[in-house]
Parts: structure tokens; sequence; C-alpha cells
């Protein structure tokens, strides 16, 4: 029996009582294992020594570097998909169906931010105001997907400090 390995034992498996959070592990026994660190080890962990039973000890290095969810990661997927219909005012000549879908898009970032949008559809009606002149006023429809409340994805790095 290796007393450096068996102090090294007792000092992680004390450390690990004391902190339990604080990523201190000790590796299971495996079969035909040797006292030289091989195989999986804590994240970002350096392995240490061996135990009594040539399983590697792990130590993290930097207990706090912990894996969190932050917007730099990516989103992993969304809580909630809605379409929103958005039916305009009447308006005059010069506006258009893509016009009012940017409006509405644009709106919708405010309301859902971190969202997804994509336009579903639109649409446009028209009413003559004046006969018997001609001066249409126009009424645009645009019908949005919204994917909301985004969930980012879990990585360590950085952002979870």
């Amino acid at each position: 029996m290796n007393l450096r390995n068996e102090t090294c034992s007792l000092l992680i498996l004390s450390l690990a009582a004391l902190f339990p959070n604080a990523g201190y592990s000790q590796q299971p026994a495996r079969p035909g294992a040797s006292s030289a660190p091989s195989g999986p080890s804590a994240p970002g962990g350096v392995a240490i020594g061996g135990d009594n039973v040539g399983s590697p000890i792990t130590i993290n290095p930097d207990p706090f570097n912990r894996s969190c969810r932050h917007p730099s990661h990516g989103v992993e997927r969304f809580q909630r998909t809605l379409q929103v219909s958005r039916t305009s005012r009447e308006m005059g000549g010069g506006y258009n169906q893509p016009a009012w879908c940017r409006d509405v898009v644009g709106s919708l970032a405010g309301e859902y931010p971190g969202g997804s949008f994509s336009v579903a559809g639109s649409s446009e009606s028209s009413r003559n105001h004046c006969p018997p002149f001609n001066c249409p006023q126009y009424t645009y429809t645009c019908v949005v997907q919204v994917q909301a409340d985004p969930v980012y994805a879990e990585k360590i790095s950085q952002a979870c400090r």
C-alpha cells in the first residue's frame, strides 16, 4: 500500500465531505485500472494519483468553473411557439405587405426579447373612400410565427463566472 496514495485519498474524501459541490471527486474502481490516470476525469480536473485499489483520484483545480445557460452559448430550444396576426390601419398608396410585415416583426421583437420570428403569411385588402375618384385605402395583415422564451444551451464558459 502506497502511503502517498492513501494520504491523497483521505485528503480528497475530506475535501469532498467539507465542500460537496466544489468539484472534488474520486473515480470508482475499474477492473484492470492502474494508478496512472486513464479514462474520464472530472471536467477540467487534474489526476493527482491513485487510491489503494488503483483508481485515479481527480481534483478540479477551479471548483467555481461550473456550467450555466447563457445567451452566448446559443439557443437550445424555445419554450413557446405561437402565431400572431396583426392588421394595419387603413393606409394610402406607397406601402406594401413586406413593409408591414417588417414593422410587425420589429414590434414583436420588443415584446418577445430573444425570440425567433418568421413570416407565415400576409395579405392586403383595399377600399375606395372617395367615389367617383380613385383614392384607395389599403389594409395589410401579417401572420408571424413566434418562438418565444429561449432556453440557452448549458456549457462551461467564462460567462458562467
